[in-house]
């Protein structure tokens, strides 16, 4: 199992009654990039970039990014590469990516994946995150229906199977950060409800430490009067 900067500490067992996380650091404010910068790093978003698409449009890679320098990052996202998320046109509006942006620059926990860059200008509306080489949790689960695209970020063609052990991890940390989410921080962010927590954004680095990501859906309560609004509508949202 993973032995990254945030897997499980000393002694506590996966499973068990206690397990002691390290003291999250202080993520890095989110940078404002420009995208004629995003459009150089990722090759004018070739396809030979493309790590994974879906409704909301496309995932790049980016090796570098020259106003997110290492020495600007914590140690344990110094030379990663980044995952570029570019919306496609018409799906996001400008808003939605503002308030994504806004909930992730109050958040703070070590498995919850961190925004590094974003651009929300007239050509194109992009997030910046770091690339976790793992691929998805679903890929992990079912790599026979893996999209190939997933492939491209280094994993061989045919994955070794997860075990319990490394699945239970796995879940534990992705719902340690769920729970973050969803309590308010005296003080800090209100509670923060993710309404899309599926496999396919729970993303495991390339030691199987587990981030939680796509906040694209999220709502955050602006304090009780949202809290009872929300428990009055009986909505239900996403997965």
């Amino acid at each position: 199992m993973g032995k990254g900067p945030h897997s499980l500490r000393s002694g506590a067992s996966i499973g068990g009654p206690q397990a002691v996380l390290k003291a999250p650091s202080a993520p890095p404010a989110a940078v404002a990039l420009t995208f004629a910068e995003l459009w150089a790093a990722t090759d004018g978003f070739e396809e030979q970039r493309l790590i994974g698409s879906g409704g909301y449009g496309r995932v790049f890679t980016a090796d570098t990014l020259p106003s997110l320098p290492p020495e600007a990052l914590p140690l344990w996202l110094r030379h990663k590469p980044f995952a570029v998320k570019h919306a496609k046109s018409g799906v996001h509006d400008l808003a939605a990516l503002q308030r994504e942006v806004r909930v992730l620059q109050q958040c703070n926990h070590p498995y919850l994946l961190p925004l590094l860059g974003y651009s929300l200008g007239d050509e194109a509306l992009c997030l910046v995150f770091p690339l976790m080489r793992g691929g998805s949790l679903a890929d992990r689960l079912w790599p026979k229906v893996s999209d190939p695209e997933h492939l491209r970020l280094g994993l061989p063609a045919s994955l070794s199977p997860l075990m319990w052990q490394q699945r239970l991890q796995i879940l534990s940390q992705a719902t340690d950060a769920l729970l973050y989410l969803h309590t308010p921080v005296p003080g800090g962010k209100h509670a923060v409800v993710h309404r899309d927590f599926k496999p396919e954004n729970i993303l495991p680095d390339d030691e199987l430490n587990a981030y939680l990501a796509d906040t694209g859906f999220a709502k955050m309560d602006a304090g009780p009067e949202a809290s009872k609004m929300k428990s009055a509508s009986n909505a239900f949202y996403l997965t």
